[in-house]
């Protein structure tokens, strides 16, 4: 699914993520309308954006992948954690 905004100024693309005079009213179109034209310059949404690791290895420790593993199996199967809440609470950091 395409996601295209239009103005009389251009078109705003996020499929491509682009900006662009594409579709914005051409001097002779805005005269006639008594539309001052003003088309946007063409150019990428993602110009000096920064990236994101988004590998397998970003980082998290084996404890807590361990940790989220074991609770989404006992959502799907309605069994009882390896720890209960009273387990986690009492091991949270008391950096306060």
């Amino acid at each position: 699914m395409k996601e295209l905004y239009r103005s009389n100024f251009g078109t705003l693309d996020l499929d491509k993520n682009v900006i662009s005079p594409e579709g914005g009213l051409d001097e002779g179109a805005g005269k006639a309308m008594g539309i001052k034209t003003n088309k946007l310059t063409l150019h990428s949404l993602l110009e000096g954006v920064a990236t994101t690791d988004t590998g397998a290895r970003t980082g998290v420790d084996e404890a807590t992948s361990a940790n989220m593993k074991n609770w989404m199996e006992c959502i799907r199967n309605g069994k009882t954690p390896n720890a209960n809440i009273e387990a986690g609470y009492s091991t949270r950091s008391r950096s306060a």
